[in-house]
């Protein structure tokens, strides 16, 4: 490894802020399961906010991702049929 890699890997402002680039999938699912130290920085409070763990005062108001993607018609049409329990709604309904 190049010495500013190794650099950057070892401070932990620098490696906090690059994982903040992230997409939070990834920093849900995967960086916790790189090592104790990338889980351990995943609560810090800049990237608790970036996950919408805690509000982030200094922004106006956004909505997660994540959260939209579920609510989108799309996903909810899917969870719709997928609970029908294989009925078919009637043709008159």
């Amino acid at each position: 490894m190049s010495n500013a890699l190794v650099v950057v890997m070892s401070t932990p402002e620098l490696l906090e802020l690059t994982l903040s680039h992230l997409p939070m999938r990834d920093l849900l699912v995967t960086a916790p399961l790189v090592s104790k130290t990338w889980q351990a920085l995943t609560l810090t409070p800049a990237l608790q906010r970036a996950l919408f763990f805690q509000p982030d005062p200094s922004s106006l108001s956004v909505h997660n991702p994540l959260l939209v993607e579920l609510s989108r018609p799309s996903s909810l049409c899917r969870k719709a049929r997928t609970a029908g329990r294989g009925r078919t709604p009637s043709p008159s309904a």
